[in-house]
């Protein structure tokens, strides 16, 4: 049986990213795929890198601060958007 997680419990979605059983938001514990940084639900099969997940996934209110090195650059400094990493996705800036 897997492990499976209260999702809106913001203690228990940080205490399982750091016992390395990040939630998926199906609620159960991922799996890391062997020895990289990629997780998978054994539930419904999501799979993820880990910050990606903490940068951008269902989550990263709560665990984007745990990535503190990927600081704004100066342009994402002088806007000010709080959504800061997630309005990257969006931002002209960032237009590949």
């Amino acid at each position: 049986m897997h492990k499976y997680i209260d999702i809106t419990d913001e203690d228990e979605i940080e205490n399982a990213f750091f016992n390395e059983e990040p939630a998926c938001e199906c609620g159960c514990c991922m799996e890391p795929i062997g020895d990289t940084d990629t997780f998978r639900c054994p539930d419904c099969g999501y799979t993820v890198d880990i910050k990606d997940y903490a940068i951008n996934g269902l989550f990263s209110d709560i665990l984007s601060v745990y990535y503190a090195d990927d600081v704004p650059g100066p342009g994402c400094r002088d806007c000010g958007n709080p959504a800061y990493p997630l309005c990257r996705t969006s931002c002209p800036l960032f237009d590949d």
